[in-house]
């Protein structure tokens, strides 16, 4: 029987319990930059969202004319969801150790959270991860200034879209923060002033699942994930006559675009490697 569990601290582990999973791997990008829905059970089925593609077009009329009619274009994008699967086998007596079981429910949500980031960003096809998808806004390069951001950020309003966040790797925010006027002030301004990682107003989101040099620049409302619990699950019998226990982890998502015009990726040049 599942147990729904709320509560954010995860003491080891729960017989068969599904877990919220924004209680359970917060720092998972998809949740951080995606509007989120309700994953189907399966490999099967596919939400179906529907969309204005676009909009109707609306003009001046004279006094006692004909009003014409005008219909949005409507369209809807299909989201297939895969699950992230996982199991871990651990001995009987390192499992009666509440610091061991913490541990090893702490590595799993880590290798989950990885899992689906990677995947998000870099899966080449069915879901396709955000770096692969075609159609996006193409920024240009970073060497000397922020100026291609501000290029990405133009061309995503110029296409309806509302830019709500930025993506990239840690190297690439490392040379950003070293960019410097001709005055030799940080473009960025002091490091010690700034209390949150922001590039023109819009949150950055760090992570080493990005390649290398690149950024994105996503619009939160363009960008559709369908999310399931992770369920977590102990079997004492699966390794009976090992005096083991076997810990599965499962976590469904899926996710797909609706205006790719609506992104905008760049370069960052990075440093030679010495």
């Amino acid at each position: 029987m599942a147990v729904t569990v709320t509560q954010s601290d995860l003491k080891g582990f729960y017989p068969d319990s599904s877990f919220p999973a924004e209680e359970i791997v917060p720092d998972s990008l998809l949740l951080q930059i995606a509007t989120i829905t309700q994953a189907p059970e399966g490999d099967q089925p596919q939400v179906r969202v529907p969309f204005i593609a676009s909009d109707p077009k609306v003009g001046f009329v004279a006094e006692g004319k004909e009003i014409p009619n005008g219909d949005p274009g409507l369209d809807e994008i299909l989201i297939s969801t895969k699950k992230l699967a996982l199991t871990h086998t651990q001995s009987r007596e390192s499992y009666a150790y509440p610091d061991a079981a913490n541990a090893v429910s702490t590595s799993l949500q880590r290798a989950i959270t990885v899992a689906a980031d990677q995947a998000f960003l870099n899966s080449p096809s069915d879901p396709t991860g955000l770096r692969n998808i075609t159609g996006v806004v193409n920024a240009g390069t970073v060497t000397d200034s922020l100026d291609p951001f501000l290029d990405g950020i133009a061309a995503i309003q110029e296409n309806y879209g509302n830019p709500s966040a930025i993506v990239m790797d840690p190297k690439s925010w490392a040379v950003l923060g070293k960019l410097k006027y001709k005055d030799g002030a940080l473009q960025l301004g002091s490091p010690v002033a700034s209390a949150a990682r922001t590039l023109f107003s819009l949150p950055v989101y760090i992570t080493p699942s990005m390649t290398a040099g690149n950024a994105l620049i996503v619009s939160k409302a363009d960008l559709i994930a369908a999310v399931g619990t992770i369920d977590l699950t102990t079997s004492a019998e699966a390794a009976f006559n090992a005096d083991s226990l076997v810990h599965r982890i499962t976590w469904r998502i899926g996710w797909n675009t609706v205006h790719a015009n609506r992104f905008a990726k760049l370069a960052i040049t990075l440093p030679p490697k010495v």
